[in-house]
């Protein structure tokens, strides 16, 4: 079912696809607080960095219910269905993003080559860079300058900067256009197009129809955050009149 991207900010909400999964909310959340080398995560203010997440804080971002707000729907988009989006209103949202500003064209071409949405690339790559800011973004991890990593692909809990950076010299990629379209590849075959059909945000992090099975991150709040970005960038690029489609989960 399709909706306005102005619908989804608004809250004004009709029916949509489901997905289903054979577990309870408690039951998946379970699993999740154990994924991982050393289990779920979620960042805190007050130490200023990530701990271990309680089943309780998993149970409370894995449950769909809590996610209907506008700035938290977005995590259940189809991120194969494409926003009819400008390479102009691209370049807005990317506006003061370090070494991505001015990437509009390349992530619009990502998009069309790799069928996956370029508002949610740009999301996902914020979110991964700092904004843009990050080592991986600018190509200067020690040992491995030169290499670039937008999208955090490989760059596993301990050793992120150098295991991405590695990566991103493994696959070549010396600059950021290169580091946009390898990356989006690589989520389109990993994840989007893949047997594990993870077509949503929701879906890369949770996968409820196989919990605790080839999952994106370890951090609970990931889908969230991006989810958070894209509203934040379709509200103030003016991208109401865009198409979307929901994909929810529904848990025993």
């Amino acid at each position: 079912m399709g909706f306005k991207v102005g619908e989804l900010l608004s809250g004004e909400l009709r029916s949509f696809g489901f997905t289903s999964c054979d577990l309870t909310v408690e039951q998946a959340s379970e699993i999740h607080k154990e994924y991982g080398t050393n289990g779920a995560i979620v960042w805190d203010d007050e130490l200023g960095g990530f701990r271990s997440a309680t089943l309780e804080e998993v149970i409370e971002k894995v449950s769909p219910s809590n996610t209907m707000s506008p700035s938290k729907i977005f995590q259940h988009i189809l991120l194969s269905k494409q926003m009819d989006v400008s390479i102009e209103q691209l370049d807005q949202a990317l506006i003061g993003k370090g070494s991505l500003e001015g990437t509009g064209f390349t992530f619009k071409a990502a998009a069309d080559i790799y069928g996956v949405d370029p508002v949610y690339l740009i999301a996902h790559s914020l979110l991964e860079t700092n904004h843009g800011a990050s080592a991986l973004a600018n190509g200067t991890v020690k040992d491995y300058e030169g290499y670039y990593n937008v999208f955090g692909l490989a760059a596993y809990d301990g050793d992120a900067s150098n295991l991405g950076a590695a990566f991103a010299k493994q696959k070549n990629w010396n600059n950021v256009k290169k580091a946009i379209i390898g990356g989006a590849k690589c989520i389109s075959d990993w994840y989007t197009y893949s047997s594990h059909d993870q077509d949503t945000l929701y879906k890369m992090l949770y996968n409820p129809a196989n919990p605790g099975v080839h999952q994106y991150a370890t951090d609970i709040g990931w889908a969230e955050k991006q989810s958070n970005m894209i509203y934040r960038i379709c509200r103030d690029n003016g991208m109401d009149e865009l198409e979307v489609e929901i994909d929810y989960p529904v848990y025993k």
